[in-house]
């Protein structure tokens, strides 16, 4: 949530109580910054002295992203994304099939990547979203990623997952928020959905209809979790629905991927319980993060929301897909990092950040049962550049104040 108080003081994520959280502080008010949160006993770190400096080294070389290119290490532009999924697409012809499913609010196309297996019909189904927030790279990045190691890795479990399953990817549900993000302002997280003549936006995940903006959600359009008029009131969101229905049939697994944190999220997002087949899916996603930790060290946090948070949330899509779809395994994946880079994650960084995401998602690919024929045993109930200027990053524990 971006404040406009008078120490311009800019949140990336939400404050909450006795948890630490990162923002930026423009350089001319960061004397004022201290001396109050020193009034108030407040312990901050500075992590990033000019945050601009960092956001400029992650602008993209034109057309760096190839079809040929096997190099994961500078964030793209959509256009070459695109381009890419396309390339990969006719290289492999056969097996693979890259289609305009849908169109978001300034009309550009949202596509899918699928990978099939066309001797068997009747494969388990996964469904891999990514793109939801336009400001979040990093999940993009790593979902096409994992699309050229499932075509191209000789190793023998992404060989066997390729032909076990059939995968469908949408790598970026949000287009306009991700050109918007990268050519006007860096920390945009909506669609650009417009109201009343202006582009307001709203947070696509919180859209979707799973106990729509009851938590962790805003009815103002200036809130950076506006959920919307309504749920599905997006043309994304919509996309997105008419696409899950269409493969709905034996699907048994969804990941979301988003960044950053660090984090396997389970559903519900709105309980303080643990519901449904939660412990089976916390085991499996804990095995995975020690596996991801063994890699570089990186450390990833298992749970619900409230786990994790401290706080409930609503309108996800991956609640929703559960509910709905009765899906037994649902992931919503932060990928790196912790909060000391939060959106600006270096370059030097993004391999490593899929490779260590690699490294989980196969463990947990691999750990689930390996007789299960999808979601046909459960009844459904339904058919259906900023320029932000060289700011101070800082991390600021917030504690309870008496």
């Amino acid at each position: 949530m971006k404040s406009k108080n008078y120490l311009d003081v800019i949140f990336l994520e939400e404050p909450i109580i006795k948890r630490k959280i990162a923002l930026m502080v423009n350089p001319q008010h960061k004397d004022d910054f201290i001396e109050r949160t020193n009034h108030f006993k407040l312990r901050t770190t500075l992590i990033l002295r000019d945050v601009q400096w960092v956001l400029d080294e992650q602008v993209v070389p034109e057309n760096a992203f190839n079809p040929h290119s096997n190099r994961w290490t500078y964030i793209h532009t959509l256009e070459d994304i695109y381009k890419w999924l396309n390339g990969t697409a006719v290289n492999h012809t056969g097996i693979t099939k890259f289609e305009a499913i849908g169109k978001s609010a300034e009309d550009r196309d949202i596509y899918a990547f699928s990978i099939i297996n066309p001797l068997k019909d009747d494969s388990v189904k996964v469904i891999i979203e990514a793109g939801t927030h336009g400001n979040e790279y990093i999940g993009t990045h790593f979902t096409t990623y994992l699309i050229n190691q499932l075509l191209n890795s000789t190793d023998p479990n992404l060989v066997m997952l390729r032909k076990k399953y059939n995968w469908y990817f949408i790598p970026v549900l949000n287009p306009d928020g991700y050109v918007y993000s990268q050519k006007e302002d860096r920390l945009w997280r909506k669609n650009r959905r417009r109201t009343e003549g202006k582009s307001i936006g709203v947070d696509l995940n919180r859209n979707f209809g799973y106990k729509f903006g009851l938590y962790d959600a805003s009815s103002e359009p200036e809130h950076e979790r506006y959920h919307g008029p309504s749920e599905f009131s997006e043309p994304e969101t919509q996309v997105l629905r008419k696409f899950i229905d269409r493969k709905r049939d034996r699907l048994t697994f969804y990941f979301s991927f988003h960044g950053y944190g660090q984090k396997i999220i389970i559903p519900y997002s709105d309980s303080t319980r643990h519901l449904g087949n939660f412990h089976e899916v916390q085991t499996y996603a804990k095995q995975a993060a020690a596996k991801m930790e063994s890699f570089a060290g990186h450390k990833y946090s298992v749970g619900i929301p409230f786990d994790l948070f401290g706080k409930r949330q609503s309108g996800d899509s991956a609640s929703w897909v559960k509910k709905d779809y009765h899906v037994p395994y649902v992931f919503t994946v932060l990928l790196r990092d912790d909060g000391s880079y939060a959106l600006a994650l270096p370059n030097e960084q993004l391999l490593a950040a899929c490779q260590e995401m690699e490294i989980g998602f196969v463990e947990l690919m691999m750990s689930t049962p390996r007789n299960m024929k999808g979601n046909t045993f459960f009844t459904r109930a339904r058919g259906i550049r900023i320029s932000v200027l060289p700011f101070l990053f800082i991390i600021l524990p917030m504690l309870i104040m008496v």
